[in-house]
Parts: structure tokens; sequence; C-alpha cells
């Protein structure tokens, strides 16, 4: 028979581990099959163990972005600026904000350390390029979604703009202008 896909990683595991298992104790191809389906099955369940909290947390995500959004509206409004009432809310809404990162953290959901780092696109989605002869190209230097990680998987992107060089216009326009005179 031919093996494939899954059974074809099995396989590769059980030889791997041969020390634990030996091909010789197989009496026929139903009897290797079928240790091969309580492999995969294990495999799967550990899978779903690991990361079964996955839509979930995406989903948990919007919580930390409503909050920096109402933030955010609240410290533009000109009516409650320099307020004690908006110096208090404020301080409540980092406390949650807080709070619920340090739940993320506990269970294996960390935020991506985006700013300053190089583009990688396993990580990062860029939005925008950002002419900045400072920095390197495709540095990121600006954040506009935090992007989070579960265990080694990616929960979500981080949505950044990312530098470039400044691009030379005024050259460009004094010559065209020249050139056009010359005609």
């Amino acid at each position: 028979f031919i093996l494939n896909g899954p059974l074809a990683i099995i396989l590769c595991f059980i030889i791997n581990y041969s020390s634990f298992l030996s091909f010789s104790s197989f009496k026929n191809k139903e009897h290797m099959e079928t240790a091969f389906n309580n492999v995969y099955n294990k495999m799967k369940k550990d899978d779903a163990f690991e990361y079964g909290g996955y839509s979930f947390a995406k989903e948990a995500l919007n919580l930390i972005d409503n909050l920096d959004r109402s933030k955010h509206v609240l410290e533009s409004d000109d009516k409650l600026k320099e307020t004690e009432a908006l110096k208090k809310t404020l301080e409540h809404l980092d406390i949650i904000k807080k709070d619920l990162i340090s739940i993320f953290e506990k269970n294996n959901i960390k935020p991506i350390d985006s700013l300053n780092k190089k583009l990688d696109p396993n990580f990062h989605q860029a939005m925008m390029e950002i002419e900045d002869d400072t920095k390197e190209p495709g540095t990121i230097i600006q954040e506009i979604q935090k992007g989070f990680t579960i265990k080694d998987r990616l929960l979500r992107p981080s949505l950044v703009g990312v530098s470039k060089k400044v691009t030379v216009k005024e050259e460009k326009t004094k010559e065209n202008q020249e050139n056009t005179e010359n005609k």
C-alpha cells in the first residue's frame, strides 16, 4: 500500500521512535494501520488541547482593540480634556487592559514586538510605506494594530507601517523643467 499525507508523518514518527515500537510486533497490515491511526488520533487530540482556545482567543483580541479605541476617543474629546473624570476613566481602562494582557500571557498568548524590527511576513502585515532616511528600508516604524501569537502559532499579524527611502522628487522636477525648456 502507498503512504501519503498524515500516514506518512506517522510512519516517520514511528520509525524515529523505533526503540518503543518494533515493526516485527505488527501481525498484519490492519494491525499496522490501527497503530498508525492511534498515533495520528493522539496527535490530533494533543493539538486540539494545545490550541483549542484559538478561535476564542482571536475573538477576545477585539476587547483590547476596543479598549484602545475607547481610550483614544476619550483623549480626543475637547470637553473632557484635563478633567479629573477623564484621568480616572483612563486609569481604569489601563488597569483593565493590563489585566486582560496578563490573562492572555498566562494562557500563552503573547503580543508581537514590532517597532524598530525588520518586517517579517510571518508576523507582520505591511499596510503602508513611510518615507524615512533615518531607518533602514523595511524597518517597522509604526504599529497600526498589535499582533499576537498563541504558543508558536500566529493568532493575528501586526498591522504595520514600514520605512522606505525618501524619493528625490525635486531633482526629477528640475530635470523635467530643463528638458521642457530645451525643446
